[in-house]
């Protein structure tokens, strides 16, 4: 594992019904911590919900009717059931690529 630097709007963005950038996957062994950032509009927020296997926190960017969100849950496993349960590795594997970040090369 080696330590990245994602400047805002950077990332692995994936077209699932609306566009989700990840700044950290949960893709790999053990517990992990998945990032990502994501725009909605009124409406499409998700119902009150709770998740038995991790925490989850929302952090507003911007906005008030188009909302720029962050999105940070821990620990992110893709083996957990009744919760988050591999929903980023769903949207790697599933959604449309968009876009990556540039090469630090």
């Amino acid at each position: 594992m080696r330590p990245c630097v994602l400047r805002r709007g950077e990332g692995w963005t994936y077209r699932y019904g609306i566009d989700f950038t990840v700044k950290a996957e949960e893709r790999g062994p053990g517990p992990r911590v998945a990032v990502l950032e994501y725009t909605i509009r009124r409406g499409e927020e998700p119902p009150p919900h709770t998740h038995e296997t991790e925490d989850e926190i929302f952090d507003v960017l911007k906005g008030d009717g188009d909302v720029q969100l962050r999105v940070v849950t821990s620990p992110a496993r893709e083996d957990a059931l009744g919760g988050w349960g591999g929903c980023v590795a769903d949207l790697e594997s599933t959604g449309e690529a968009v876009s990556s970040p540039p090469d630090p090369g």
